[in-house]
């Protein structure tokens, strides 16, 4: 599945008062489908209902400095809580070009 278009993120990213609840304390790993989720480079998560389904995704931005970086987003596959993450794929505008910002 793809989500296209930034304005679409903004306008999800705006409101989403499920996603301001749920708090990470320190150290805390991620998983998806039971591994640990691994970014290369430094990464920020972020908790967003993407597919208005009343449950936070997450997206997290990777990027390493040397290569440009990239926004992955994860569906929530729970249907409640705690949040369990599938596979990722990368944020896409309408085009169906991958979002990416300069490394370096």
């Amino acid at each position: 599945m793809r989500i296209t278009g930034l304005l679409m993120i903004a306008m999800l990213l705006a409101a989403q008062p499920a996603a301001a609840s749920l708090q990470f304390g320190a150290n805390v790993l991620l998983s998806a489908h039971g591994e640990e989720i691994h970014v290369p480079g430094h990464s920020v998560p972020c908790l967003a209902d993407l597919n208005t389904d009343g449950y936070p995704d997450l997206l997290v931005g990777e990027g390493s400095g040397l290569y440009p970086g990239r926004v992955r987003f994860y569906l929530n596959e729970a249907l409640g809580m705690p949040p369990s993450f599938g596979d990722y794929d990368y944020l896409r505008l309408l085009s169906g070009a991958e979002i990416s910002y300069p490394g370096g």
